[in-house]
């Protein structure tokens, strides 16, 4: 074994019995000091020299750990009672220079020994700070958090108040003034107003993105339930997805699915089908969403990510990339023009599995 493995071996041991050593304190103490008392009555009547002063260690670490401000007065306090050993007890058949010598070399043995419980006890009283300060600033962004999400929500709240009134005033006037002159201006003051709603819905699901934990999602619900809404039309959804598949990633990933089918009938033009479907490209595992539409040119294949791009609200695919870069899903468009559109959700190995079920599939 390594040095540094068997160093970090004993460091790993010596720190589990010091959190066990210092919640029975007061027990550690007396079973220390009984200890030894007890070792040193067999040092003073069978002078069995330095193997019996090994013992000393285990009512020395009991003592160390159980009061670990005192550890210099520990250490000298065992230096001292192996000395008076020396003096009191016979010296037996080594003769008393070996008996001092081996005395003297175990009373060093127990420097390493205290040094590396110090080091444990420094790096014991920083992780304690560390972990404090962290709660700390844990509590106060928890709570600089909840102001501005209520701030956030009264906030969006009165404006789509204001926006709803003003479309209700928009089209009494439209209705009272008859005036295709004033048509143009109430189209441009309507589609303002849409615009605005549509930007306040969409700050309200960027806002949800990472609050709650990812949980393990089933790939065919999510496409089932983005099937039920969206009007589909004539449009036909082929959910090829294996039963039991999953992926562990935020509640909010069943709005990439709808948004993904609402782009595809929104935009497909000539769309008759749209497919998804799970693939294995290496230890990736993939999951496709294709159609059979007008797909995306060439140049637009990066930029329909881009916030504020399309013919829509331009927020869709933006948040959809946003909502699965919590989970670490990669989102790409691979599809040739005028061939359909193909979306690749690229899953982190450990972000997807197939649930065993009745027809015995396994974990991937």
């Amino acid at each position: 074994m390594a040095p540094h493995t068997t160093w970090s071996w004993a460091e790993d041991w010596l720190a589990r019995a010091h959190r066990k050593i210092e919640a029975h304190a007061s027990g550690a103490v007396v079973l220390a000091v009984l200890l030894t008392v007890a070792i040193f009555i067999v040092d003073l009547v069978v002078p069995l020299g330095i193997s019996i002063w090994f013992l000393y260690l285990v009512p020395y670490l009991l003592l160390a750990f159980a009061t670990p401000s005192l550890l210099g007065w520990t250490l000298a306090a065992f230096i001292l009672l192996l000395l008076v050993g020396f003096l009191v007890s016979p010296p037996g058949p080594v003769g008393p220079g070996v008996a001092l010598l081996n005395r003297i070399i175990f009373c060093l043995s127990l420097l390493p020994v205290t040094g590396l419980l110090v080091l444990i006890r420094r790096e014991r009283e920083h992780l304690i700070a560390e972990n404090t300060r962290r709660r700390q600033a844990e509590a106060s962004l928890r709570k600089a958090n909840e102001k501005l999400q209520l701030l956030s929500n009264i906030t969006r709240h009165d404006i789509t108040n204001q926006l709803t009134g003003l479309m209700g005033h928009v089209a009494l006037l439209r209705e009272e003034a008859g005036d295709p002159a004033l048509e143009p201006g109430l189209e441009a003051i309507t589609a303002a107003s849409e615009r605005a709603a549509s930007l306040i819905r969409f700050t309200g699901e960027y806002q949800r993105i990472g609050i709650d934990l990812p949980a393990w999602q089933d790939l065919r619900t999510l496409v089932s339930s983005a099937e039920r809404s969206v009007s589909l039309g004539s449009v036909r959804i082929a959910n090829e997805i294996p039963p039991g598949a999953e992926i562990f990633a935020d509640a909010l990933v069943g709005r990439v699915f709808v948004n993904l089918v609402e782009n595809a009938v929104r935009h497909g033009r000539t769309i008759t089908t749209i497919r998804f479907s799970v693939s294995q490209q290496g230890e990736t595992p993939v999951i496709i969403c294709e159609d059979d539409g007008s797909g995306i040119p060439l140049d637009e294949k990066e930029r329909i990510f881009q916030r504020g791009f399309g013919r829509n609200t331009g927020f869709g695919l933006f948040l959809s990339r946003e909502i699965l870069a919590i989970a670490g899903i990669e989102i790409r468009e691979t599809g040739r023009p005028e061939e359909g559109a193909r979306f690749e959700l690229r899953v982190p190995p450990g972000e997807y599995r197939v649930v065993p079920g009745p027809s015995g599939h396994q974990d991937t």
